[in-house]
């Protein structure tokens, strides 16, 4: 079977976590035995530093078909039709270099939307992944983001959401079939954090890790932790928060105890991870919770909100999970900090997410996705 990853850029030096979800899973994939493609259709504006123009090269197994044009934001019908045009040039590349295109698995509503409509619909079955946190929100999305994403959806083989409070909001507002599988994580990148969990003296550290956004409450937890005079925390990431986020900082007089540390490449983040005793996530909205798993698999029981990911993966062996940030929250925190856990508990139930195990699951979505391609062909 040949796999097209169609995606949204690949991840560079500026931005490390750009299209990071799919190229992940294009490399499992190919670990697994899978013929892979990878179609980066990059459409991000002048702003983002990279070569323009297209690329071919081969990494990890994965035969890469890298298109950057630097359109920027635009109206979502030249979107549409921009992307139809660069997904166009992949396939004519792709297929006529490697053969037949059997399943195009493609992330994110407009990359989608360009795949599950072109006219080469025929030639390939679709899978679709969401991961938009746009139309995960409590609020209602736009009217044309919602409205493409019908089309996508509609027109796809299967669609796949990361997390079951996410398939039940996209089911509700599309009325279409959702399955869920979540994101495959790098668990054992972590293992060596959760290693010497037993060997270190029990502190009251806390750390976050992410984007820097005003959803995901940074600010909020610096004033929550300002009020809790024994706790420390660390803030790992950055984003259009930063400057607030530290301003917050300044201004309660907490820089001895609060600290915004920035991006981390890898090991080092598993190095803070493995120094800290909880980790808390207190957002509004999140599709699935990569940054909780990695958490669990370093050792570290997780405080988190209900925001439509997070809530499915913490146990009462592995965390506590509150409504809302404030004094449940704080409450929460404080009894994870003094409670004695099970390492072997919370890295077992991160090892749920291994890029191998996602990876056969995947195979078994594709051959389900090909199946319904045949059948809807031979209909026509």
């Amino acid at each position: 079977m040949h796999v097209v990853i169609a995606a949204r850029g690949l991840p560079g030096d500026d931005t490390p976590t750009h299209g990071i979800f799919e190229w992940q899973q294009a490399r499992a994939l190919a670990r697994s035995g899978l013929q892979v493609s990878y179609a980066s259709l990059d459409i991000r504006g002048l702003h983002r530093n990279r070569d323009w123009g297209v690329r071919h090269h081969s990494c990890d197994g994965v035969d890469v078909y890298d298109l950057n044009w630097p359109l920027g934001k635009m109206p979502a019908r030249v979107q549409t039709a921009a992307l139809r045009a660069a997904w166009r040039g992949a396939w004519q590349e792709i297929s006529s270099g490697l053969g037949p295109i059997d399943v195009v698995h493609a992330h994110f509503a407009p990359w989608g939307n360009a795949v599950a409509t072109s006219s080469l619909r025929g030639h390939y079955a679709v899978v679709i992944t969401e991961h938009w946190t746009k139309l995960n929100t409590t609020e209602e999305p736009p009217a044309g983001l919602l409205r493409m994403a019908r089309h996508a959806y509609r027109a796809a083989d299967v669609v796949l959401a990361v997390s079951e409070p996410q398939a039940q909001v996209l089911r509700r507002r599309t009325g279409c079939e959702v399955q869920v599988l979540p994101n495959m994580i790098q668990v054992d990148d972590f293992a060596p954090a959760a290693a010497v969990r037993g060997e270190r003296r029990r502190g009251r550290q806390l750390i976050t890790i992410g984007h820097l956004r005003p959803e995901k409450r940074h600010r909020q937890l610096v004033e929550l932790v300002a009020q809790m005079g024994d706790v420390s925390l660390e803030i790992i990431g950055t984003g259009p928060e930063q400057l607030a986020v530290q301003h917050t900082i300044d201004r309660l007089g907490v820089a001895d105890r609060v600290r915004l540390v920035g991006h981390l490449e890898r090991p080092d983040v598993v190095r803070h991870l493995a120094a800290a005793d909880v980790f808390v996530l207190p957002s509004r909205v999140e599709t699935f919770g990569v940054v909780v798993i990695e958490a669990l698999a370093a050792g570290l029981p997780v405080v988190c909100t209900r925001s439509g990911g997070p809530e499915t993966l913490v146990t009462q062996d592995t965390g506590l999970v509150v409504d809302d940030i404030g004094p449940e929250f704080e409450s929460s925190v404080r009894t994870a900090l003094d409670r004695d856990w099970r390492v072997s508990q919370l890295t077992d139930a991160a090892a749920r997410f291994r890029p191998e195990t996602i990876a056969a699951e995947l195979a078994e979505v594709y051959q389900l996705a090909a199946t319904r391609h045949r059948a809807g062909q031979q209909a026509v």
